[in-house]
């Protein structure tokens, strides 16, 4: 068996350098371009992200929440007149037996002033919101006789907590 002529693989080998040179050059190109690419993705990133930070700055300047203490002192000032409620409806005779929902509603609409002032201060006031729709929703099941009534199951003894 005899090899390629010394010609032909002396040219090959000449073509084989050249080749590894070109491809070499296009790797490096690719790594560059790549490169390029990454870092215009991540200065575009950090641009889109600074400017979301900023509205949304912008936005808790325009409309700020309400503060912890404000919040505190409406909660507080909704339970000291609730249990205010509470007893002048025990008191009264025709509404003794709905003294609890009399009370819940008290601080409903005490929950529900306290986000009117907030508005009027300009302040967010969510979680004033969230404690409102609890305090309705518990006073309507006082007031229709549905609440703590665990006869809707089957299969459970019947019995009702009353207040």
């Amino acid at each position: 068996m005899q090899g390629a002529a010394p010609g032909v693989v002396d040219d090959w080998r000449a073509r084989q350098a050249e080749w590894k040179l070109q491809y070499d050059q296009w790797k490096r190109q690719q790594a560059d371009l790549s490169r390029d690419l990454r870092e215009q993705r991540t200065a575009e990133s950090a641009r889109l992200q600074a400017e979301a930070l900023e509205r949304a700055r912008l936005d808790r300047l325009a409309n700020p929440r309400t503060s912890g203490p404000f919040v505190a002192m409406s909660l507080g000032v909704a339970v000291i007149v609730g249990a205010l409620a509470s007893s002048i409806a025990w008191s009264a005779l025709g509404i003794r037996d709905f003294q609890t929902a009399f009370g819940f509603a008290a601080a409903t609409g005490v929950v529900g002033l306290s986000m009117v002032v907030a508005g009027l201060l300009r302040r967010r006031s969510g979680f004033l919101a969230f404690v409102a729709i609890a305090l309705t929703l518990v006073t309507v099941l006082l007031l229709t006789g549905r609440a703590f009534d665990t006869s809707l199951f089957d299969g459970l003894p019947s019995f009702t907590f009353s207040f």
